[in-house]
């Protein structure tokens, strides 16, 4: 779907302080439904300048999905290995709206 956009809650985004967190924020608010993406995949859409992906996937991604997990704005269904499966919290704040 073309010229579709979602607005976000700024209160929330404020609070987060890392680019990754902000980064998943706005990705897990613009895709609704269950998502699943491994630490490569994230990586490389975030555009992370983390060479490793256990760095990565420690340091970066695992407490990001925690934070927003904890803010209400996902739930996480498994991380298994370096996949990460999730879906949107139905109360999150994200409303789409056509352009």
């Amino acid at each position: 779907k073309e010229n579709q956009f979602a607005f976000i809650d700024m209160d929330a985004r404020l609070s987060l302080k890392k680019p990754f967190e902000k980064w998943l924020h706005g990705f897990a608010l613009s895709h609704s439904g269950k998502s699943f993406l491994t630490a490569e995949q994230l990586m490389e859409m975030s555009g992370s300048s983390t060479h490793r992906v256990r760095d990565f996937m420690r340091q970066t991604a695992t407490p990001a999905f925690e934070k927003l997990e904890e803010m209400g704005v996902i739930k996480i269904i498994k991380i298994n290995g370096q996949l990460y499966k999730w879906k949107r919290s139905k109360n999150a704040k994200a409303k789409r709206k056509n352009k």
